[in-house]
């Protein structure tokens, strides 16, 4: 009787009274939450085959969940245990920019992309194989891999099999340009399960125009039906709401029904940095305010939790997950390029775990962040009704100081729990 290979347990999540483990398998896409006594039994288990006699109901629920193999077909050296070492601030999810280049260039990126890919930064494949058991270490469940473009890296798909065999649940996001590149990624991938996100931002015309290079939704669709043929896979469409496409956004949700129905799609504003602020695409904040209240729908993103904050803290960037660089720094997201948002030391320097762990001064006080404790917060009248996280990057992007609240974030709310006040 063994675990299920490609199965992976970590701590991701820590509170005074109990630590919570994860596990998860990439062969069958699924995911089981337990504590730590339940942790502990699934190690002792894989060390001695008696102890499931005195655990029957535990391990016919794993059996029934599809994590346990009682004929013993599960392969020992595919499943990664902790060792039950437990962590204040385990790194949860971690995002990796394969490379700081892109092969289009687009109106509203915030980064600094879209350039000659030649002349960019290529993440080390000997660097990715150096983390993996500092990851184990650091209890990582979650990987994205992004750039930039990450399917212009020479060992993308070399990669991703790399992470895939090692347990990980993976989340690949591309703007689907190189199709050819997708279809030998699911070509070598078939008996993992792992999601894709693709961007499509426009119909025809209007994307390639919004992507800056001619052909793009062509390929974009060739992706997305590759994809859709791949039931091992989970595709996701990712919209990104601006002045440009802002009139055909009906247009764009009614074509992904007809002809990927079975995708999610979800739609953003315009992130106000980089590409976005030189082309004038992202919307104000008064703008944003209008189109939250016509459009009632968007408040399914956000949730009120009768007073309770969905999280303990303000933002989990820099607590539980964290993006590296093609060139080894650490940030506690994807869009923080700011020095504050940085990490003390760099990880191919130090090693991720030395570069986690000794944060420095910035991080260190992010992560003591609670909900609510901004100033814009303390005097919010609907304070006790919010239970909405922030983003300190767009608190900083709308109002210069990352230590006041989101504009954005301040307008959701208060239209949820009017529309809520409203319902009752």
């Amino acid at each position: 009787m063994k675990l299920i290979h490609g199965t992976r347990m970590v701590q991701t999540n820590k509170d005074k009274k109990e630590h919570t483990w994860t596990l998860f398998n990439n062969n069958i896409g699924k995911e089981l939450v337990i504590n730590k006594q339940a942790a502990y039994l699934i190690t002792k288990m894989q060390k001695n085959k008696n102890m499931w006699r005195r655990n029957e109901d535990f391990y016919s629920e794993l059996e029934r969940w599809g994590f346990l193999d009682r004929n013993e077909k599960g392969e020992a050296d595919e499943i990664y245990l902790s060792n039950l070492k437990n962590k204040k601030y385990p790194l949860t999810s971690l995002a990796i920019e394969l490379t700081d280049g892109c092969n289009l260039k687009c109106t509203h990126c915030y980064g600094k992309y879209g350039k000659n890919a030649i002349k960019n930064s290529m993440f080390p494949y000997e660097k990715i194989e150096e983390m993996l058991p500092e990851l184990n270490e650091l209890n990582t469940l979650r990987i994205a891999l992004t750039g930039g473009e990450p399917t212009i890296h020479p060992d993308f798909i070399k990669i991703a099999i790399l992470f895939l065999k090692h347990g990980f649940d993976l989340t690949i996001l591309t703007n689907g340009y190189n199709y050819d590149i997708i279809e030998k990624l699911l070509q070598s991938t078939q008996k993992y399960h792992y999601m894709i996100k693709v961007s499509l931002d426009g119909i025809y015309a209007k994307h390639d125009e919004i992507r800056g290079r001619e052909g793009t939704f062509q390929n974009v669709v060739r992706s997305l039906k590759t994809i859709q043929k791949n039931k091992n896979v989970v595709c996701m469409i990712s919209t990104v709401e601006m002045r440009q496409n802002e009139s055909s956004i009906s247009e764009i949700m009614k074509y992904i029904q007809e002809n990927f129905p079975e995708m999610k799609h979800t739609i953003d504003f315009a992130f106000p940095d980089g590409n976005a602020v030189k082309s004038k695409c992202a919307f104000s904040i008064e703008e944003i305010k209008t189109m939250i209240k016509e459009k009632k729908e968007e408040s399914v993103l956000y949730n009120i939790n009768n007073g309770r904050p969905l999280s303990k803290y303000r933002c989990s960037g820099g607590i539980s997950q964290c993006t590296i660089t093609s060139k080894g720094d650490l940030k506690i997201c994807t869009a923080a390029n700011q020095p504050q948002f940085i990490f003390k030391y760099n990880a191919f320097q130090k090693g991720i775990a030395y570069a986690w762990c000794h944060c420095g001064k910035n991080i260190k006080r992010y992560r003591k962040e609670k909900v609510h404790q901004t100033k814009d917060c303390k005097k919010c009248k609907y304070k006790s009704k919010c239970g909405i996280t922030d983003c300190r990057m767009l608190a900083l992007v709308y109002n210069g100081d990352e230590k006041r609240s989101s504009p954005l974030t301040c307008a959701i709310a208060q239209n949820i729990v009017k529309n809520t006040e409203g319902q009752a």
